[in-house]
């Protein structure tokens, strides 16, 4: 019954991260997924991913396949929506928000893995990246899957368990290849080599991965695509060469300059926050008392060293890196509690917190309003009052032992979650981005199916999703004259531009301004949609009357 009612607090304060899933404007990488996707389902080729009808031979496909699958569920559209992409991410998080309760209370005991759980849930790095396409958090909760599957081993009480835990482990390793790539899953399986290897107690042998019925499950996962995938480009002349896929990334080395930044200690810090300002009262106690003996903690934290020391010593920087890491560094937190001697806040703090809390709550009201979201403010309102009740009755029974600091801090992490998940959907400072989005989905709303369109001094960015068909990026005037030539007499064919050139344009070209009908917020964007009727200088390229 505890164990249920947790797992319905957890599923409740999910459920609230939902609110970005639409209101998040799209990144340009985002589209890659969704569009990838898209055109994967209208040629109905499932092995080689295309975008903008080129190969992309950047990521593996597993987050296209997530997000078809998803796609297929949806009973309202069948075309590829951003919802679909968005909520293979959430899911992946409350994956990763289980998985992280379930191995803190296999390790540390059930309240520890509940604040752990809830630790994870509201940090900056889960809260963002829930709310984006990119194949990131599918990433991030399948190489979890797979460190605490081989925990579980590890610590399994019979053959069958070991048995069972190591090849889930292995089967997530592969998953997870198939979605970025192998380097975590290396790195994982590598800290837990160098720590059964120079831990404080030896072991004999790594029997309880189950290496070979292990690699063997991870052959038939990765394996069978792979082989297809090097099939088809070979018919179409193809060469993965310098892409991704070829892991050209792990031969950009850094300078020496980029290894003093200890750029991913950095971000583990940023990434964890607001959790991680709970160093300044763990890390002394910890350093005091030397408590870092149980082995459980010491193969989390060499897993830990493992990642920071390989993404440092690589040469590629990116904050998203550090995601697989986020489900560890919430239970060594969680578990570090326990060394706190902080008596808890007093009462002026308390008052303190509960106004900055109330204001907070006020402000992200007042951006739903502003937003138009009324249902997502009754949602929110609704499963408020299902969450303050499950954490009375989580302090008056599971946490009922604990010292008034824990209590304190299951209810701080549990009260950031709304905050941080209706700032990170509906904050003012996304209406740029809002407006940019709006006008580009209202050009793929008027553009004629029979119809071409090009960039002028723009990116393409997300255009190729919300058009569903390829979009051509000029920035040369010779260029665009002959791609005009080629298709004269085809089809028409349409601008999107940055609204300053327009003047410079229109000498050399004819065009008709097409108006989008955004509303006044909207219009603030510097962008223009027009037709090109012909050049200047010439007659018609077509005739579109």
């Amino acid at each position: 019954m505890k164990s249920r009612r947790a797992l319905v607090l957890l599923a409740a304060l999910w459920m609230l991260t939902l609110a970005g899933i639409q209101s998040v404007p799209l990144e340009t990488h985002e589209s890659f997924v969704l569009a990838t996707a898209q055109e994967m389902k209208t040629s109905g080729d499932w092995i080689v991913p295309r975008y903008n009808e080129e190969l992309r031979l950047q990521k593996p496909p597993m987050s296209y396949w997530a997000t078809l699958l998803v796609s297929a569920a949806d009973p309202l559209c069948s075309d590829i929506q951003i919802y679909h992409g968005r909520l293979v991410s959430l899911l992946a998080v409350l994956v990763m928000v289980l998985l992280t309760a379930r191995t803190g209370e296999k390790l540390y005991g059930r309240e520890a893995g509940s604040l752990a759980a809830l630790f994870l849930l509201c940090t900056n790095g889960i809260l963002v990246e829930s709310h984006n396409a990119k194949p990131d958090a599918l990433y991030a909760a399948f190489c979890t899957l797979q460190l605490f599957a081989w925990i579980d081993a590890w610590k399994a009480d019979t053959p069958s368990r070991q048995t069972s835990g190591a090849l889930l482990g292995w089967a997530a390793a592969g998953l997870a290849t198939l979605t970025k790539g192998p380097q975590v899953p290396a790195i994982f399986l590598l800290g837990i080599l160098v720590f059964g290897l120079c831990g404080p107690k030896r072991w004999r042998g790594l029997g309880f991965l189950k290496p070979v019925r292990g690699a063997f499950v991870f052959c038939l996962l990765v394996l069978p695509w792979w082989l297809f995938f090097q099939q088809r480009l070979r018919a179409l002349g193809a060469d993965i060469g310098d892409s991704q896929l070829s892991g050209s990334l792990l031969f950009q080395l850094p300078n020496w300059k980029k290894l003093l930044e200890l750029y991913y200690v950095g971000q583990s810090l940023i990434q964890m926050l607001p959790v991680s300002l709970l160093l300044v009262c763990i890390v002394p106690p910890l350093i005091k008392k030397r408590m870092v003996k149980q082995s459980s903690t010491q193969l989390l934290v060499y897993v830990s060293i493992a990642m920071l020391l390989a993404f440092t010593c690589g040469g590629q920087y990116r904050k998203h890196y550090i995601l697989p890491l986020l489900p560890v560094f919430s239970l060594l937190l969680a578990c570090g509690i326990r060394f706190v001697t902080f008596q808890g806040f007093s009462k002026k703090w308390i008052i303190a917190l509960c106004a900055v809390w109330a204001a907070g709550a006020v402000g992200c009201v007042g951006f739903m309003v502003r937003s138009g979201a009324f249902g997502v403010l009754a949602l929110y309102l609704g499963l408020s009052l299902l969450i303050v009740h499950l954490l009375k009755q989580e302090l008056v029974s599971s946490f009922r032992e604990q010292p008034a600091f824990t209590k304190q801090l299951l209810v701080l992490a549990a009260a950031c979650i709304p905050l941080g998940a209706a700032f990170t959907a509906y904050s003012p400072t996304m209406d740029a981005q809002v407006a940019e989005q709006e006008f580009k989905k209202c050009v793929g709303e008027q553009l004629p199916n029979n119809a071409r369109l090009v960039c002028w001094k723009t990116p393409v960015n997300v255009l190729p999703f919300f058009v569903r068909k390829p979009v051509c990026a000029f920035t040369n005037r010779t260029e665009l004259v002959s791609y005009l030539a080629t298709n004269q007499g085809r089809s028409p064919v349409f601008v999107v531009l940055p609204s300053r050139e327009l003047p410079a344009f229109n000498e050399g070209f004819k065009t008709r301004i097409v108006p989008v009908g955004l509303n006044r917020r909207e219009q603030k964007i510097r962008l223009s949609f027009g037709q090109i009727l012909g050049l200047q200088d010439q007659r018609p390229v077509q005739n579109l009357e």
